[in-house]
């Protein structure tokens, strides 16, 4: 009897260790689908980034006229920029008709036109654009400034630069 209760007792213990493993196992299954569900959202997170990069790439700084808040070309006085729109010249040789923008808004935000410029006295407003191909380099540049033949204005940032101490005036 006293072997009987020994096996009984033993086979109680393996019981009892055969239900903490398979509690044990059921959290392992729980662990490995958090596992799975986390590598999922990471792998989400990486393409997000990804396509934050790419839209960098190509988003740049177009410095323009404000006329009582249509957008014009500084240069030209005529080309006007609406949110949303894309704007497109025919590629030629050289950067005759091309559009001039910057890769970053600090750079933009001290842009030079030529005396000629029809609407060099205007108010000026910033637009962040975006660029459907790479951008060539403009010749003789300052900064980070490039050419485009089409791009399309996503939104007016002129407000991103205000810097405490610093004016919120773009260059004229």
């Amino acid at each position: 009897m006293a072997r009987f209760e020994q096996m009984h007792g033993t086979m109680k213990a393996a019981l009892g260790d055969s239900r903490a493993l398979v509690d044990h196992i059921r959290g392992y299954e729980a662990l490995q689908q958090q596992l799975a569900e986390l590598l999922e959202e990471a792998q989400d997170s990486t393409q997000l980034l990804q396509e934050a990069q790419e839209a960098r790439l190509h988003t740049y700084y177009k410095v323009v006229a404000n006329i009582n808040g249509r957008y014009l070309s500084v240069f030209d006085g005529q080309t006007e920029f609406r949110m949303g729109e894309r704007v497109a010249r025919k590629p030629c040789h050289g950067h005759r008709g091309a559009f001039f923008l910057w890769a970053s808004a600090a750079d933009a935000r001290s842009a030079r036109f030529p005396r000629s410029s029809k609407l060099k006295h205007a108010d000026r407003a910033l637009l962040r654009v975006r660029g459907d191909l790479p951008h060539s380099k403009a010749r003789h540049a300052h900064g980070s400034k490039c050419m485009l033949w089409t791009f399309t204005p996503c939104n007016d940032v002129s407000g991103m630069l205000n810097v405490p101490g610093q004016s919120n005036t773009i260059v004229k």
